[in-house]
């Protein structure tokens, strides 16, 4: 089993482990590449500019690509508050535990 949490942590090792697993050569992997965001979440600034690209986008893709480069911003999430994450730790201790014995896995940064 792979985690996302070590595509981010480790980028380098989790794709030694991905070639392993998929029984390949792991030097065709760039632990670089595999560390770059892909298809981050975006908000509009304009509704209206939005449905005017997508419509642009099916006849004159140029133009739609360049209104959703200034008018598409990336999402910034706010943190998870403490009590939410204390929660959520708490509802899902147990499945977490069993997830971490049955697969051998290091989930210790789930249960802070």
């Amino acid at each position: 089993m792979l985690l996302q949490d070590e595509l981010r942590t480790s980028p380098a090792h989790f794709c030694a482990r991905l070639a392993a697993f998929l029984g390949i050569d792991p030097a065709g992997f760039d632990a670089a590449t595999a560390a770059r965001v892909y298809n981050q979440s975006r908000r509009p600034r304009s509704l209206t500019l939005q449905r005017v690209a997508r419509h642009a986008r099916q006849r004159f893709w140029p133009i739609g690509w360049a209104v959703d480069r200034i008018n598409l911003r990336v999402v910034r999430y706010p943190p998870m508050r403490e009590e939410t994450r204390a929660r959520l730790t708490e509802t899902f201790a147990s499945e977490n535990h069993s997830l971490a014995t049955d697969w051998g896995l290091d989930l210790s940064a789930w249960q802070t």
